[in-house]
């Protein structure tokens, strides 16, 4: 029966390690479900129909203002009808420079709504990519509490028989029972989380499902050296670059605010009639705005100054959060480097052998199957954190 049971804890314990080591190695899978997410995403379709219709609004706010039609009929006393009237057609537009000047802005303003959507694009595959990495996370940590969980009930078998055959105490059951039971609650609360992140991501995929099968960590490459790190970062960021976008488009509002200063122009046809007199003749007038763009130019330069000074308050707090996270990824990397997996797979079919040949008690083999589990699972936790980190540092990339 011990013989037995020592074989059968053994095939356990190579099948975990293998599982285990799989997971570590890492497959294909995050891409190809954050693709499916951009294509079906619809926070990202409501928002892509939204620029478009902004980006049109823009394009007709550069149009001529509306033609203008006019009659006028006359009446006189002594006269039955109209005794003359008058028809005038006119057109209203702005000094012509102003168009191209419009035009400028339009383009820097769809830029900014691109810049926009592409960075919202970004958090919502990035969120999700976080996502993916937690349920790879929660898969492994349910591999190992499975794992664990059989070791255990293989040994309250072993106490069961052990107590018939007067070999064991009662303790000696309740306490692979209890282990047992605790080892039950967790993986139930794992996969309830499993559960959790797989329903967020299918409803991210707008409730279009999803293959999670073969999901795991994304390979990670050599990395640069920090400073490159930082560099690309900074350089790809869309929020610094849709504020810098918006900060040129309220250079070309300065611009366009000078050139208002123009007066603008009217044209038009105008057929007076008087009994059986006509005459025919063209209307042109101007407009000059004295009084009414006083002062825009003086506001929008301190909108500029405003944005400006905006953008560098927030590029110093982007960089300081990429900063902190590089050093983050370096700490986490060099605990990770201190746990040795292969190690503690090896002490838990050491303590189980061990427990099995009679060199220590069930109640010790427990307690230290408990502190391997603990380890494993800090490890566990310390990967999760690493691939986290990575992958905001790269999420620019």
């Amino acid at each position: 029966m011990k013989r037995t049971t020592i074989y059968m804890l053994r095939a356990i314990l190579c099948v975990g390690i293998l599982c285990f080591n799989g997971l570590i190695a890492g497959a294909q899978g995050i891409d190809e479900i954050l693709q499916q997410i951009a294509r079906n995403n619809p926070q990202l379709h409501a928002q892509d129909k939204a620029r478009n219709a902004e980006k049109i609004e823009l394009k007709t706010s550069n149009n001529l203002d509306r033609t203008a039609v006019s009659y006028s009929p006359f009446f006189a006393n002594g006269m039955q009808g109209i005794a003359s009237s008058e028809l005038v057609v006119s057109q209203d537009f702005d000094f012509p420079t102003l168009y191209a000047g419009r035009n400028k802005m339009i383009k820097k303003q769809s830029e900014v709504l691109d810049t926009r959507f592409e960075s919202l694009r970004r958090d919502v595959l990035h969120d999700a990519r976080l996502l993916c990495i937690q349920l790879v996370h929660q898969q492994k940590l349910a591999t190992v509490l499975k794992r664990q969980h059989d070791c255990m009930a293989l040994l309250t078998s072993h106490c069961e028989t052990n107590l018939q055959q007067g070999n064991a105490t009662v303790m000696d059951l309740n306490k692979t029972r209890l282990e047992a039971m605790k080892l039950t609650t967790a993986m139930e609360e794992c996969n309830a989380q499993i559960t959790e992140i797989k329903t967020t991501l299918t409803a991210l995929n707008g409730n279009k499902e999803l293959a999670f099968d073969g999901i795991a960590y994304p390979t990670i490459d050599a990395l640069p050296d920090d400073a490159t790190l930082l560099a690309q970062y900074m350089a790809n960021d869309l929020e610094l670059k849709s504020a810098q976008l918006q900060n040129e488009t309220i250079n070309r509002e300065i611009s366009l605010t000078r050139q208002e200063n123009l007066p603008s122009l009217s044209v038009g046809y105008r057929r007076n009639t008087a009994l059986e007199e006509r005459s025919h003749g063209f209307l042109v007038g101007a407009a000059v705005p004295l009084f009414s763009n006083r002062n825009r130019t003086r506001a929008a330069k301190a909108r500029l100054e405003s944005a400006e000074a905006e953008t560098e308050h927030q590029r110093i707090h982007t960089e300081a959060q990429i900063r902190s996270l590089i050093s983050q990824m370096h700490a986490t990397r060099n605990a990770l480097k201190a746990y040795d997996a292969a190690l503690m797979q090896t002490s838990m079919d050491t303590f189980v052998k061990a427990c099995q040949e009679g060199e220590i008690s069930v109640i010790d083999c427990c307690r230290e199957q408990a502190d391997i589990l603990e380890k494993m699972q800090d490890m566990l936790e310390l990967e999760q954190q690493y691939h986290l980190i990575v992958a905001s540092i790269m999420k620019n990339n």
